[in-house]
């Protein structure tokens, strides 16, 4: 049929599609400002045979091949219309006269079903912009196709056929998703590091893993695996897998059908990049770090020609890729320390804030630690020293409750051993259990003064330099002290003194505030107790009125709110100064009596007072002491705040810095009550040799 047929001579079946024919035009010019023509060219637009229709550029090939040479088919992502272009115009006639306004062939012709092809002739196909930057990936990706055989491919399919229905993530009932090594929890976008799968990764994946290893394309061997299966449809949201829960390198191995996955930089940059059957993909750097990656849920992807190595010319010609099943392995490794990448915004253990009021409105800043180790200990003068020589008394006052645990690494050690306690504070740990030799040291000799009436050997010191020989001790406690030390290189060299003072075989035991203060659900005593604080307590400022924070310290500092989850792992901690009472003199002497024995009534009910001075348990003799007279506090200091400097450390932070020393081995870590906490052992003469 001619489409120059006069509409008068139409029958109804044609006046039907000659008004599609015009509404299809319409439509192209709105979208490309294209005008079609009446006179035959060798151009064509074909309406209903586009990528938006989920048409691919291999049917259109197949049906207009039938009716001459072509020399191009363009296809525009989501467009309802595609152009085909042959060597001569008549060509062009031939398919006009076989396809136009006739319902094509399912199957056969196309995949589809009741699809009709309208068709225009127009002067010349338009300019083909680039579709992506496809041929540039992100920076710090990798894509090595073909990376195992057809027959692994089936292997590793194979093996999670076999598991299916034994791990399915509830979450996500919408695809089956099974986890190795450690499950990676969808609601924190975290892993528990104290709470490994027995399932590890399975050794059928070790061949693949070392291979990589081989060729220098990851540098360790992950020990957590991900498996994800996508149908037709299915998706995942775009996303950075969470800077704290894994190291660096993410690698992704697809099975199945190839699938594109969507980058995108937080300028907008968008890059699709097809990841094709039994390719790994290793995400690094900016890639891993800085662009979100996707798939989006769809049942085919636009892509280029060329990517399915179909030879067609120019590298920009786009066509369907319709998907099936696919299966992702992906392999990370856990993190033990907080993440110091270059990429602040999008580090959630780097963007750590405090809230500060402008006016009406909170605003978000980050800390700003100490340039020098020079600066490190100007801050640790001001907000560690200084404020416990000024608080010792206070706060001894509410140290009088020994912590079980604790308590009971020093009960398993031998009779007559000799025991470091570092950073002992007001020596409740000194005596507390009988048949042990407890020398103590404190930064604070107000502190050390404490110790010193009630009998104890204690020695004031700095815990970087500690004065005592190597090797000298069967056993150190070190608790609560680390976590005022305010850089990591610090941190480390007081965990290699704590090393040198042990005797070979000798162990440690180390506690350090956790950041995170809510554990299976489980909030520690630190948020339970909020009710002495959070009704009295706004939010704290640095231009707090009353408060001991300079301006003259090369650092900015979040100020924490007593009693809540901590935003920041590098903060200050208010003390508020007792404003009312504070026991006397021959109060705390009185105590230090009933605390220095061995008082089974006191042990079994030890004395608790919180940080203002409330009496919240304790023996009998306890009790009767603080019934006593008071005394009134020195008027300028009352009301006072004063403001402890604290790094909280997240989980598996510890144990990394421990191994990190390589005279120990870190025999046992646990969560107490919102702290984290280890046993490290120092090696053998032997051991330490090799």
């Amino acid at each position: 049929m001619e489409m120059e047929t006069a509409v008068g001579k139409m029958s109804k079946h044609e006046r039907r599609i000659h008004a599609k024919r015009i509404k299809s035009q319409k439509t192209l010019f709105r979208h490309e400002n294209i005008v079609c023509c009446d006179s035959q060219t060798e151009h064509l637009v074909v309406a209903n045979g586009g990528l938006g229709n989920d048409i691919e550029r291999e049917e259109l090939w197949t049906i207009f091949s039938l009716y001459g040479q072509i020399s191009d088919i363009v296809m525009k992502p989501r467009k309802p219309y595609a152009f085909v272009s042959f060597h001569t115009a008549k060509e062009a006639k031939d398919a006009v006269d076989g396809v136009h306004g006739k319902t094509l062939q399912c199957p056969g012709e196309l995949s589809r079903p009741n699809v009709t092809f309208y068709l225009s002739y127009i002067e010349k196909i338009p300019d083909v912009k680039p579709y992506s930057n496809s041929n540039l990936l992100p920076p710090g990706l990798v894509i090595v196709n073909n990376f195992i055989s057809e027959a692994a491919e089936q292997e590793f399919l194979d093996f999670i056929s076999c598991n299916q229905g034994s791990g399915i993530d509830e979450s996500l009932k919408h695809r089956y998703v099974k986890h190795f090594g450690y499950r990676f929890m969808y609601t924190t976008n975290d892993v528990d590091r104290e709470d490994p799968l027995n399932e590890k990764i399975p050794g059928e994946c070790l061949g693949v893993l070392n291979h990589l290893l081989d060729k220098n394309l990851i540098s360790r061997l992950p020990d957590q695996l991900t498996v994800n299966q996508y149908k037709p449809g299915q998706g995942i949201p775009p996303h950075i897998d969470t800077h704290s829960a894994f190291e660096d390198e993410i690698i992704v191995l697809s099975l199945g059908s190839q699938i594109v996955m969507d980058f995108v930089h937080p300028d907008g940059c968008h890059v699709p990049v097809l990841l094709p059957s039994r390719s790994v993909a290793i995400l690094t750097g900016e890639s891993r770090y800085l662009w979100t990656h996707g798939i989006t849920p769809r049942k085919s992807d636009v892509v280029t020609a060329s990517e399915l190595g179909e030879g067609v010319t120019g590298e920009q010609r786009l066509t369907l890729l319709k998907r099936g099943t696919r299966t992702s392995f992906t392999f990370r490794t856990v993190r033990r320390m907080p993440c110091d990448c270059n990429y602040h915004n999008q580090c959630d253990s780097q963007r750590n804030f405090s809230t500060k009021k402008d006016g009406d409105e909170k605003q978000l800043v980050d800390p700003v630690l100490p340039a020098s180790d020079e600066d490190a200990l100007k801050l640790e003068s001001l907000h560690v020293h200084q404020v416990y020589e000024k608080i010792a008394h206070h706060f001894s006052d509410t140290r009088h409750s020994p912590w079980p645990q604790v308590v009971s690494f020093l009960q398993e050690l031998p009779d007559n051993v000799l025991i470091g306690d570092i950073g002992c504070g007001n020596g409740k740990y000194l005596n507390v259990v009988p048949n042990r030799f407890m020398i103590g040291c404190d930064r604070s000799i107000n502190l050390c003064e404490i110790c010193y009436t009630r009998g104890h050997s204690v020695v004031v010191c700095d815990g970087l330099l500690l004065p005592f020989h190597d090797e000298v001790f069967d056993a150190v406690i070190c608790i609560a002290v680390i976590h005022h030390l305010c850089t990591k290189e610090r941190r480390l060299r007081a965990l290699e003194e704590i090393s040198r003072i042990l005797r070979p075989n000798g162990k440690a035991l180390i506690y350090v505030w956790a950041m995170e203060q809510e554990k299976n659900g489980i909030r520690s005593k630190y948020l339970k107790n909020c009710h002495n604080d959070d009704k009295k307590e706004p939010t704290e400022t640095r231009n707090q009125s009353n408060s001991d924070i300079s301006s003259s310290l090369a650092v900015e500092m979040p100020v924490h709110t007593n009693r809540t989850s901590f935003k920041s792992q590098d903060l200050l901690v208010p003390w508020h100064a007792r404003s009312d009472k504070r026991t006397s003199k021959a109060q705390r002497e009185a105590l230090t009596n009933c605390f220095s024995t061995t008082n089974e009534e006191h042990l079994k009910s030890p004395l608790t007072v919180d940080e203002n001075s409330a009496l919240t348990a304790g023996c009998d003799a306890c009790v009767d002491v603080l019934h006593k007279e008071e005394v009134e506090t020195n008027p300028s200091e009352l009301g006072k705040t004063f403001h402890r400097y604290y790094h909280v450390f997240q989980s598996g932070e510890l144990e990394y810095l421990c191994s990190l020393v390589s005279s120990l081995t870190v025999v046992k870590s646990y969560y107490d009550q919102g702290n984290w906490c280890v046993v490290v052992e120092r090696k053998g003469k032997e051991e330490e040799s090799r």
